[in-house]
């Protein structure tokens, strides 16, 4: 199956399993957002000036959106204006670049381009899957947190009618009697745990500390129960039953369990908003890289188209001029021939074949720079593919960790986002010192 074929299925399955999870894709893209009206002068060209073009793709640092604009290299450019350059340069859409790369080497660059398409598709698959699988757990905890809450409310209305029957009640009084049913309910805890110490010391032998400390529980434990006696006389007197005092504390005890288990599932409801929103920035890298990557490719079909006829036109001229050069050769010797061979077309043709050779070889199609003594020179663009190349492995192992997340796992650092930021503020910072090195030099 052709590659491209196949990948545009996969944009479409990708947009489709978003659209199922109830997010856009392109709804954020992971570099700054220009606001609307804070573009340059020269991009509102042609457009009026309150119309704002929402970005869709990163080009370094720098939004754009890829209808009406290029990605050259780490800098934005109107389609209306302007033309990319592969060694990174630009000039004005009615000019030609001056330097162009070999036809065998642009078509390297569309396979390597396609290959990365290809990882990035699947990484997004994978993590679109982590997305979906995040979600239903998030909706099954707040289905299980709106539920519970449901119960507590449920069960505060039983309180109220306990202590005020169909009058209207003070929520201050409600909640004095919920806090004296948590005391009582400690109160009886510790009156427990010293019934359990007592028992122990009382088995073992009675040495004077231990008779000191007997003496004490004991004492703790009668103010205890007088004091168990005074709070329940007090609930009961709130009551509009006294003898709903027990249903009373079954109640206030099963709230106060409900509501700690709501306070734990909200805890980990926020560790998987944390995965999720994670999640969704890897996949927006991703997704901003796989479209960058097509951006590139269009814009490397049409060189491909350019420098493809230039070589054929090279080609054939230089047959022309060989075949010239030839007929001379053979005039020039014949025995009935007076005059000699044109010794300075034959050196021209001689110095552009060799100057031809060395240029195929090194996979730039001759043109205007060379003539000038200038050579072609792509580093920037290598720079540029190497930082979205860099990229993969570190979606690879953020997508990986994202897998094997659950509700204890703390909240991850996501390296390709760190990267992502790091490697574009690196180059800014590169470039800028390169262009200040240049302008000391000058």
């Amino acid at each position: 199956m052709n590659i491209r074929k196949w990948f545009s299925t996969t944009v479409v399955l990708l947009l489709f399993i978003a659209a199922t999870f109830g997010f856009e894709i392109d709804e954020v893209i992971p570099c700054r957002v220009i606001k609307p009206g804070r573009q340059r002068n020269s991009e509102r060209k042609g457009r009026p000036r309150n119309i704002f073009i929402k970005p869709n793709v990163c080009c370094g640092l720098k939004p754009f959106n890829s209808k009406t604009h290029i990605c050259c290299l780490g800098k934005v450019l109107s389609k209306e204006s302007y033309k990319c350059c592969l060694d990174g340069s630009f000039v004005p859409i009615e000019s030609i670049c001056l330097c162009h790369p070999a036809s065998m080497w642009v078509v390297k660059q569309i396979e390597k381009l396609t290959s990365m398409e290809a990882q990035l598709g699947n990484l997004a698959i994978n993590c679109l899957e982590i997305i979906g699988n995040l979600h239903q757990t998030i909706v099954r905890l707040q289905e299980d947190v709106e539920f519970m809450d449901r119960r507590a409310q449920d069960l505060y209305q039983k309180l109220i009618k306990l202590i005020g029957g169909k009058d209207i009640v003070d929520p201050l009084e409600v909640e004095h009697i919920v806090k004296l049913v948590l005391f009582l309910n400690e109160n009886e805890e510790s009156i427990q745990s010293a019934k359990k110490s007592v028992s122990y010391l009382t088995r073992m032998d009675s040495h004077q500390p231990q008779r000191l400390k007997l003496r004490s529980l004991r004492h703790a434990i009668q103010w205890s129960r007088k004091l168990k006696v005074l709070i329940t006389q007090e609930i009961q007197v709130s009551l509009e039953d006294q003898k709903d005092i027990k249903k009373t504390q079954d109640i206030v005890m099963e709230r106060e369990h409900i509501l700690k288990m709501v306070s734990l599932k909200n805890i980990v409801l926020t560790r998987y908003n944390d995965h999720l929103n994670n999640a969704k920035t890897v996949l927006a890298i991703i997704d901003s890289d796989i479209k960058l990557t097509i951006h590139l490719q269009s814009l490397l079909d049409g060189v491909l188209t350019l420098v493809t006829q230039m070589e054929q036109t090279f080609q054939e001229e230089n047959k022309v001029i060989s075949a010239k050069v030839t007929a001379q050769q053979d005039a020039a010797f014949t025995p009935d021939h007076i005059g000699l061979p044109n010794l300075k077309e034959l050196e021209l043709w001689l110095n552009r074949t060799m100057k031809l050779g060395q240029m195929l070889k090194a996979e730039q199609v001759p043109t205007m720079e060379v003539y000038l003594g200038q050579s072609c020179n792509f580093t920037s663009w290598d720079g540029f593919l190497q930082r979205i190349e860099t990229r993969i492995p570190m979606v690879m192992k953020d997508v990986e960790e994202l897998k094997n997340l659950n509700q204890d796992s703390p909240k991850i650092s996501i390296r390709v986002r760190d990267g992502f930021f790091k490697q574009l503020l690196d180059s800014k910072q590169s470039s800028k010192s390169n262009d200040s090195g240049s302008s000391t030099s000058d």
